[in-house]
């Protein structure tokens, strides 16, 4: 588990620093890979980018702050920003180990080896997953199609699926035991999130070609 210093340290600090480089290398525009844990517990769902951004955890508060650092330098530097809000992104490369990182691997690896997954709380968690392919296509459309104001857009898959609808997928794949509900819980987690993606179809001309 990341400690929440290192948070601040990669989140912010780091941003510091490349903005800084950017203004000596000189840019026209920017394009943020932001997250939907800047909303923190939605008041509904699908979450839109006008929500409330009330983040629960120290991830979600310095992804914001990132927002709010970039926003304030594309205003001085007259360099539109674009705000990608992603959901949950999974893909090849993520660790197999830690559960912070993507429940799909973690997931993934219990029904490999053959064990049930542990599904916390009661197994009702809604998460909106979107392939790391449909996160890229959407980056370089953001890049292709830039804009004069700056902007926000949430990107997702647009579908929720509850994490024991998941983990029974996933253990169904690898013919392994049903997962097992279990009484855990993570400080700062959301019950519920999922996106409008209307929006950055409409302005990006992008779709999610993936689906779990």
């Amino acid at each position: 588990v990341v400690a929440p210093e290192l948070y601040w340290y990669g989140n912010v600090v780091k941003t510091l620093e490349l903005l800084e480089a950017i203004r000596v290398s000189g840019t026209p525009r920017l394009v943020f890979s932001s997250t939907a844990a800047t909303y923190g517990e939605p008041e509904s769902v699908p979450i839109t980018e006008d929500a409330p951004t009330r983040p629960t955890n120290a991830y979600g508060a310095t992804k914001l702050a990132q927002e709010h650092l970039l926003a304030a330098w594309g205003a001085a530097h007259n360099a539109p920003l674009s705000v990608l809000r992603l959901q949950n992104v999974y893909g090849p490369g993520q660790s197999l180990t830690n559960p912070y990182t993507g429940v799909v691997p973690f997931f993934a690896r219990a029904a490999r080896e053959q064990r049930p997954s542990e599904v916390f709380e009661d197994g009702r968690i809604v998460r909106d997953l979107v392939y790391i392919d449909d996160v890229v296509d959407a980056m370089f459309a953001a890049i292709e199609r830039p804009v004069a104001e700056s902007r926000c857009l949430d990107i997702g898959s647009g579908t929720g699926i509850t994490i024991l609808e998941l983990a029974t997928k996933i253990a169904a794949i690898f013919d392994a035991p049903k997962p097992n509900i279990v009484p855990k819980f993570r400080d700062g987690d959301i019950r519920a999130a999922s996106c409008d993606i209307e929006p950055a179809k409409r302005e990006l001309d992008w779709s999610p070609r993936w689906a779990v």
